[in-house]
């Protein structure tokens, strides 16, 4: 049997949990999208991503708008091409009017040591790489709350910060590309009952039960989290607060780096006492923020925390007494302090 099953349950077996039209339309992230005359959906084939295939359909249709569906062919397993191609054939025949494209990566140059993550940077790679060729400025992904309460999981093993625990963001542009997650209040059993109301096929990835991955041991883990509380829905609701923490110290943060910032003309330099007044949280925001921009970082992975938070101390030590600091390097940099400006510089080091 083909170890990509395909699965197409009967109409009628959950009617009641699909999502409509009108409830996705109604959807908040959906206004984004008013001046846009064609919206891109990554479609892998299952059943997240077809289901909002089948409500961005609706939705586009009813408002004169085309739809662009891409499928990445991850190159993982041999059978990638054919179920890539498989899912083009799926959408000419149940949404006609939508363009398709598969992307595919290069084989050869993928690391054995961390699939996973080399496959979403891969994926979100060629996709952003592909809207650009046809002048698309909005992606929607099929992320969803249990994807959602997972990630939240995933970070807290990694011993993430508030931010981390902030999970997925609702929207987020890098590189011109909005990359939009319409779908994160809105439980996978609802979009699989979705697929049923609508006659919908889909496939289920078999790496999905593939234990070796940590996403799959943590999504192995659900029934008896349930059973303690932590559902989805309690999960994602908490990364949901997290971000509004997130929103309120970047918006204080934002407000200490206009306060404090001297120069920006070609070093960024700061004023170091004015700095010095703010909570701890707020100056390893701004240490971060001055660090991605001195040496943007690839990918959109800038310094790590526990770095920048080590940094922080050096610079603002506890003690009042312990001012010592004068110089060292992070994420490239250098960053100095002139005792007699009183001010913190930071440039990008020298080749």
């Amino acid at each position: 049997m083909d170890p990509y099953l395909l699965l197409q349950s009967p109409v009628g077996d959950v009617p009641d949990l699909s999502l409509g039209a009108d409830e996705f339309a109604r959807l908040p992230l959906l206004c984004v999208l008013n001046e846009a005359a064609v919206v891109a959906v990554a479609v892998s084939g299952g059943p997240d991503s077809m289901a909002l295939l089948a409500l961005t359909y609706e939705w586009a249709a009813a408002r004169g708008k085309r739809v662009h569906a891409m499928t990445v062919d991850h190159a993982l397993r041999a059978e990638s091409a054919h179920e890539a191609a498989q899912v083009g054939t799926w959408i000419a025949v149940h949404f006609p009017g939508v363009t398709h494209e598969i992307l595919r990566r290069d084989a050869g140059a993928i690391a054995p040591n961390r699939l996973q993550e080399q496959a979403r940077d891969d994926r979100y790679e060629l996709m952003r790489a592909a809207c650009a060729r046809a002048g698309i400025q909005h992606l929607l992904l099929a992320h969803h709350r249990d994807d959602q309460a997972e990630t939240f999981l995933f970070r807290l093993c990694k011993g993430s910060g508030l931010d981390g625990l902030a999970a997925m963001k609702g929207q987020s542009v890098r590189d011109g590309l909005s990359r939009l997650r319409p779908l994160l209040g809105v439980d996978k059993e609802c979009l699989i009952a979705t697929c049923a109301a609508r006659g919908v096929p889909y496939v289920k990835d078999p790496s999905n039960k593939n234990d070796k991955f940590a996403r799959v041991r943590l999504r192995q883990l659900k029934e008896a989290l349930s059973r303690e509380g932590l559902s989805a829905r309690r999960l994602a609701m908490t990364a949901e607060r997290m971000a509004r923490a997130r929103a309120a110290l970047e918006f204080y943060a934002a407000q200490a780096w206009d306060a404090a910032l001297v120069s920006d003309a070609d070093v960024l330099t700061f004023d170091w006492q004015c700095l010095r007044t703010y909570p701890a949280d707020i100056r390893v925001r701004v240490l971060m923020r001055a660090l991605e921009t001195a040496v943007p970082s690839a990918h959109g992975y800038g310094p790590r925390l526990d770095q920048v938070e080590s940094l922080a101390l050096e610079i603002f030590p506890e003690s009042l007494e312990g001012e010592g600091f004068t110089r060292t390097t992070r994420h490239h940099c250098l960053i100095e302090r002139s005792a007699a400006r009183n001010v913190l510089v930071i440039r990008a080091e020298k080749p």
